[in-house]
């Protein structure tokens, strides 16, 4: 869940959301580098939320199909919060292997 407090400043509380798109909307602390999400056609959107999340990878829109691909299973009602998490460390990983 993503708020505005009154000095419109934005917080974020864990969120993860299956959209119509065919993207997984998934709000992290946690991102890899963007080199890495841009290899993976993952879209980092947080500076469109929160001006001082300069790199944008505070809210992440990731492909259905990179789920897919690493063998998770999407369906709509369930939680994909961990199993985004988890996604986004494996790319992490692929790219620092020698």
């Amino acid at each position: 869940m993503i708020r505005r407090d009154g000095q419109g400043i934005l917080h974020g509380l864990e969120f993860t959301a299956l959209l119509n798109e065919g993207k997984v909307f998934h709000y992290t602390c946690n991102a890899p580098p963007l080199e890495v999400l841009k290899k993976y056609g993952v879209e980092a959107i947080g500076n469109t939320l929160n001006p001082e999340d300069s790199e944008g990878r505070g809210v992440l829109k990731i492909p259905v199909k990179l789920y897919k691909k690493f063998g998770y299973v999407v369906t709509p009602g369930r939680s994909l919060q961990a199993v985004s998490e988890h996604l986004l460390r494996r790319l992490e990983e692929r790219i620092s292997r020698p």
